[in-house]
């Protein structure tokens, strides 16, 4: 069963964190500051990085499929279509079940200790059951990456009572999300009311699945919130239809994405950095003048 207490804790005193696969250990820094920095060395990962919107359109899909077919040599190849949130990259890392350390994702080498104000976030487990995690043959520790946001209604409300307030007005959710996650004060996070969505787990440095599909699928199962507009998608024309329709209805969403991110469905390695992906970014259509 999934802990669902929520308490403020004090953060950890400020050091170096290095991570290999999902161990942490910390030593001390001599860094001033409010936030406590780390060296992100997880086995395997790298932060979601977007390319420039000249590279990312249907004519580069098909350059993209064409790559991983000479790649792979295969004349049949599965893509996970799924949106790119706009919000805060985290790695969460679990020992023995249990959520011992948060961190920001940083520029997928530096980061930040957050710990204490996602354990306010009410969609991150705090522990995840043994028996779960055995069910879904997943070792008890493991580290579950993904993107923290505040919903359009939430980032109304929080700018309406800031200006109530007289406090700060803020510029978009993103901004708002990852301020939340980074104040000392964990009541501001728990008021913020934050959403973490997952799209990666990595266990002993490597997925502890065969295919990034049945990552998500696993996410889910082990009640971590992930997208449920993922899309396996075994052609091309799969791919472009699902970027067409969230062009239409990306502000139907509850929350901001930035683009639509396509991956190759292949049996996963240690090195995550080498799977094949695309950042498609979504255009919103001009109203007629």
């Amino acid at each position: 069963m999934l802990n669902s207490a929520r308490r403020s804790v004090r953060p950890r005193p400020a050091g170096t964190v290095t991570l290999v696969g999902t161990r942490a250990t910390t030593r001390p820094s001599s860094a001033s500051g409010s936030t406590t920095r780390h060296r992100l060395q997880a086995r395997g990962a790298s932060k979601r990085k977007p390319q420039s919107s000249s590279n990312c359109s249907l004519e580069a899909l098909a350059a993209f499929d064409r790559r991983v077919r000479e790649t792979t040599g295969r004349e049949k190849i599965d893509y996970v279509a799924e949106h790119k949130f706009d919000g805060l990259s985290l790695s969460l890392i679990y020992e023995n079940g249990t959520l011992v350390r948060g961190v920001t994702r940083g520029d997928g080498t530096t980061g930040e200790d957050v710990t204490p104000n996602v354990k306010t976030i009410r969609s991150i487990p705090l522990r995840v059951d043994s028996a779960l995690l055995k069910k879904h043959a997943v070792p008890a520790d493991f580290e579950v990456r993904g993107e923290v946001i505040m919903t359009r209604d939430a980032f109304k409300d929080l700018n309406l009572k800031q200006a109530e307030e007289g406090g700060k007005i803020f510029a978009n959710a993103r901004n708002a999300a990852a301020g939340a996650v980074r104040v000392l004060d964990t009541r501001i996070t728990a008021s913020r009311r934050l959403n973490f969505f997952a799209y990666y787990m990595l266990a002993g440095g490597r997925a502890p699945k065969k295919r990034l599909s049945e990552v998500l699928e696993t996410l889910s199962a082990l009640r971590f919130k992930a997208s449920d507009d993922w899309k396996l998608c075994h052609s091309l024309g799969d791919v472009e239809r699902y970027i067409n329709t969230w062009e239409t209805k990306r502000e139907k969403l509850d929350y901001e994405i930035d683009g639509i991110v396509v991956e190759h469905d292949a049996p996963m390695h240690a090195d995550f950095a080498a799977m094949k992906r695309l950042d498609i970014p979504l255009v919103t259509a001009e109203p007629p003048a």
